[in-house]
């Protein structure tokens, strides 16, 4: 919601709550420093907080609520999950059938968390407030949630102290299942997954460290750190979610059911080895839902969070791109899985339809009617859909009925075959059909380049080390930069720290394997990216700005899933 801050300090003078002396000062100061001129006002005590709220609600035609003393009811004020809450100043206070009020420090948050309105199918009535009352109601989640759950689950914690990875290990197949069936660990492992259903988180991130546990929630899109347990709670959390799937199962992707306050709620469960152990995540599958989920597609680490955040904003379009047989319909798919609620309006046109989503309006094509993907796109265009899948672009008409002013304020996702290899590339394929760049910039969001390598066996490798004829080989190519895959290595954990690349364990296998895992690039257009492409810079000068900006290339991501063991060392030479 756009707030005219002209129009407050207008209001401000006109109600004569500061001289224009005064005004004049605080604007001069906020001009030099680089402050908002209002928080200045509020700094030197010539503006109440209240006062400005008040004028604020007025230019904007927002009531404004003091929540100072109020009783709110826990339900409604769980609406919102804590680290949401805090992040953004929020705080729920009331709901009716097909409405939820909301008050807010600052009304541009509005347009932050439009993800909330598909938390709780209701539509979103906002009101300011001032500082006070968010703090007095961020408390409540204190006593509410952290020691009702948090405090518990450490405790419950506590009864395990002995209880190591080397003890884990001498453990028999029964004394492991005896342990998992445990009714302290069953205790312990119900209030972890409430807590995160309070909360209303679609991952749990489970994250063994040196020295501690980390419990982070996906929520809305947007990592949080939720709790730090003791360094056995993973091991703790991993057995019994071991114990769910079967105690012998090695699968890296796999799905478990459990009751839970009478309905029964599904989780995916994505593993991956770590310096520390293994890190999982757990995804939380409404019903109807297939267990799609882009973690379990390999993506990771910024690249992530792009997704995630283009997913929330539903805005331009998404490129799913790569060769023939790369994997492109299954990611299709999982962004599908990942917007599919009853709030969207979701329509798609495909060649085939390659799995049946309820909630979908899937059209097929049809070529002996005449009736292809471009008429699909014209077609659905008239019914009014929040978003537009298409899978698969056939050519360039196909490419310019999608690229389009029109389609600027729709969540398009689109599956391209090419023989392209960079989102770069891509740009300059479209400008080669004579889309102009002013409508790539105002239609394009994101380019996923992705494509299929076998996968290793887990039962069937052995460890290998670079030499330094291979580790040169690989530094020399344009495409990789080992610096910042050892750098992006430390920092999601899957070592302890920086070391020499001859140190570094990789893997080969020891048969064949049938298995294929994606490996992808997720390339993001940037505010300088966009300028960029609108000035007509090269293709060499877009891409140098795209790594600069973070980008790991395909080849960089290779080599990062080859040093977690997930493809053979034969990939990257």
């Amino acid at each position: 919601m756009f707030l005219d801050k002209e129009q407050v300090n207008s209001l401000i003078l006109k109600l004569g709550l500061v001289t224009q002396e005064d005004f004049s000062v605080a604007e001069e100061e906020a001009r030099e420093r680089g402050l908002d001129i209002n928080n200045i006002l509020i700094r030197k005590g010539i503006i109440s907080e209240d006062e400005l709220k008040e004028v604020q609600s007025k230019v904007a035609g927002v009531n404004f609520i003091d929540l100072k003393d109020e009783n709110i009811n826990t339900d409604i004020l769980l609406s919102i999950p804590e680290p949401v809450a805090r992040e953004y100043n929020i705080i729920a206070f009331d709901r009716g059938r097909d409405f939820l009020k909301i008050a807010v420090l600052d009304l541009e948050v509005l347009d932050k968390i439009n993800f909330l309105k598909k938390q709780v199918a209701l539509k979103i009535k906002p009101y300011l407030t001032d500082r006070e009352s968010i703090s007095q109601n961020l408390l409540k989640y204190q006593g509410l949630l952290k020691d009702e759950y948090g405090a518990s689950i450490q405790k419950g914690f506590l009864a395990f102290q002995t209880l190591s990875e080397d003890v884990s290990k001498g453990l028999s197949r029964e004394n492991l299942l005896e342990l998992a069936r445990d009714k302290r660990v069953n205790t312990i492992f119900e209030l972890f997954l409430k807590y995160a259903l309070l909360q209303k988180a679609s991952n749990i991130h489970i994250e063994p460290h040196q020295d501690k546990t980390l419990i982070k929630y996906r929520i809305g899109g947007k990592l949080y750190s939720a709790m730090v347990l003791p360094k056995n709670a993973s091991l703790i959390l991993n057995l019994k979610i071991k114990a769910l799937l079967g105690i012998d199962s090695n699968k890296k992707l796999d799905n478990f059911k459990i009751g839970f306050e009478g309905q029964e709620i599904s989780f995916q469960v994505n593993k991956i080895q770590s310096f520390w152990g293994e890190r999982t995540v757990l995804t939380i599958l409404c019903q109807g839902e297939s267990g799609f989920s882009l973690e379990s597609l390999g993506f990771h680490g910024r690249a992530l969070d792009i997704l995630y955040s283009e997913i929330d904003k539903k805005e331009k379009t998404i490129l799913i791109t790569g060769e023939k047989n790369s994997g492109k319909t299954t990611t299709f798919y999982t962004f599908l899985d990942s917007l599919n609620d009853f709030n969207l309006a979701i329509g798609t046109v495909e060649n085939s339809m390659g799995f049946q989503m309820s909630g979908v309006n899937q059209t097929i094509t049809n070529d002996e009617i005449g009736f292809n993907i471009s008429q699909g796109i014209n077609k659905l265009e008239k019914q009014d859909l929040d978003v537009l899948g298409i899978d698969k672009i056939e050519g360039p008409e196909d490419l310019k009925t999608l690229f389009r002013p029109l389609w600027i304020d729709r969540f398009n996702i689109a599956v391209l075959e090419t023989q392209e290899n960079s989102g770069a590339e891509i740009i300059f394929k479209l400008k080669s059909l004579e889309i102009n760049s002013a409508t790539i910039v105002a239609n394009l969001s994101t380019i996923i380049f992705q494509k299929l390598v076998t996968e290793l066996d887990e039962e069937n490798k052995e460890e290998y080390y670079l030499n330094v004829d291979e580790i040169k080989k690989i530094s020399k190519r344009k495409d990789v930069d080992l610096e910042k895959v050892m750098q992006n290595l430390v920092k999601e954990g899957i070592l302890e720290k920086e070391k020499p690349w001859s140190e570094v364990s990789f893997f080969k296998s020891k048969v064949e394997s049938d298995k294929k895992i994606m490996v992808s690039e997720v390339f993001k257009i940037s505010p300088v990216i966009k300028e960029m492409i609108l000035n007509n810079s090269s293709k060499k000068e877009i891409e140098e700005q795209s790594l600069r900006e973070g980008m790991m290339t395909l080849q960089e991501e290779m080599i990062f899933k080859a040093v977690q063991g997930l493809i053979s060392v034969a990939e990257i030479l």
